[in-house]
């Protein structure tokens, strides 16, 4: 019963967009009595996830494809194109900056957790392992690795 319900729930948020979609982006117009009126019609679609699919899903992803890395600031102050100026009393420092990407990587198991998702009471639940590093100017290159626990709560109007 609690798998019929979140799949409901997942169809419904799916089939609510569609119909938004559909109703604005294929709306025609029609004449009837000399008057212009606007038609919309409604399309519906059902598309039903399952934790088995999803989870199949980031096995294939994990063992087929290199693991999904995600930079740690959005912005970042450095050209790809130029070639940063090196001076010798700098170039130390410089080099282990490079080496440090500011990034975080989700990891297929981290200490026995591993990343997956599960669907509960209405909220996607799913550990994430994870691992990165991160420049800081004076500290130098910060490791870390870990997991934690993710809970999305879907909530409807």
């Amino acid at each position: 019963m609690r798998l019929f319900k979140r799949e409901l729930i997942l169809s419904l948020i799916f089939i609510v967009g569609a119909c938004d979609f559909a109703g604005t982006a294929f709306a025609q117009k029609s004449e009837v009595g000399g008057r212009v009126r606007s038609v919309k019609q409604g399309a519906e679609a059902t598309i039903i996830l399952n934790e088995q699919f999803v989870n199949s899903f980031l096995n294939a992803m994990f063992t087929h494809l290199r693991e999904p890395e995600f930079p740690l600031s959005l912005a970042s102050n450095e050209f790809k194109d130029e070639q940063p100026v090196i001076f010798a009393a700098y170039a130390e420092s410089s080099a282990r900056s490079q080496a440090c990407a500011s990034l975080i990587v989700l990891e297929r198991e981290r200490n026995g957790v591993k990343t997956a998702v599960r669907f509960e009471d209405g909220r996607i639940v799913a550990p994430l392992a994870f691992s990165g590093s991160y420049s800081a100017g004076l500290l130098g290159c910060v490791r870390f690795n870990g997991w934690a626990n993710s809970v999305v709560t879907l909530e409807y109007d």
